[in-house]
């Protein structure tokens, strides 16, 4: 890959890079999603990982306080 097309690459990435291993179907059903709304692949994984975060900051809010079971 040129030198040139290397460095654009890597200034439109945001973030840090992350392998996620999928189970079986599941890619299927992230391409079908992300077809359908015309989003990429990586804001809807964005997306649910911001979700599963503040969920389980809630958790963990709830068990500072004595509040999970």
């Amino acid at each position: 890959m040129p030198q040139h097309r290397q460095r654009l690459k890597s200034y439109h990435r945001r973030g840090s890079p992350f392998t996620l291993y999928l189970r079986p179907g599941q890619a299927e059903r992230l391409n079908l999603f992300s077809r359908k709304r015309h989003v990429a692949k990586s804001e809807l994984v964005r997306v649910a990982i911001d979700r599963l975060l503040a969920h389980l900051e809630k958790e963990d809010s709830a068990d500072s306080v004595g509040l999970s079971s």
